[in-house]
């Protein structure tokens, strides 16, 4: 997924090709765009700001014809002006919507209300979201902080795969 125009990522994405020249630019970018983002293989080289954290970037394929777990009765799947919703006994208790989208992939959002979790209901709306969009031709990112382990084991449960590790670390000057 590209960095959003106007984000600190952007900026040094535009001015810089490698690790090495981000670092030496680092100082270009407002103090108000503090927080970047950098690959897990290029971090050594960000070592000495504070890291805030660490976040997992998991893919559907598109291409995926493996079958997975269904929601089952009492509750059902719609999809709904590009979101899928978990209905309980008429109730929408969870859904997937997306928040960014490329030409190929879609970054999704999803929420399940606290009382449904813990059913395997997570991975199922996610397998039909992963279905959905990739009847639209479209791949489905999800996005994950690897403190967050009850997502980490939705989305691995959903059968997605662990593609990128991105650290953030913050600018203090």
């Amino acid at each position: 997924m590209p960095a959003q125009k106007d984000s600190a990522d952007w900026n040094i994405a535009r001015m810089v090709g490698s690790p090495c020249s981000a670092k030496k630019n680092i100082n270009r970018v407002k103090a108000e765009n503090s927080i970047f983002l950098v690959p897990e293989n290029s971090y050594s080289y960000f070592s000495e700001y504070p890291r805030k954290g660490c976040l997992l970037y998991f893919f559907s394929d598109k291409h995926n014809k493996k079958k997975h777990e269904k929601v089952r009765s009492p509750y059902t799947i719609e999809a709904r002006q590009n979101q899928l919703f978990l209905i309980y006994n008429g109730t929408i208790v969870g859904y997937v919507k997306p928040i960014r989208e490329s030409d190929n992939f879609v970054e999704v959002y999803i929420e399940i209300m606290p009382s449904h979790r813990g059913k395997g209901l997570g991975a199922a709306l996610l397998n039909a979201a992963a279905e959905y969009f990739a009847q639209h031709n479209k791949g489905m990112v999800y996005i994950v902080e690897n403190t967050n382990q009850a997502s980490v084991s939705t989305v691995k449960r959903a059968g997605f795969m662990h593609a990128e590790t991105i650290f953030t670390f913050q600018v203090i000057g």
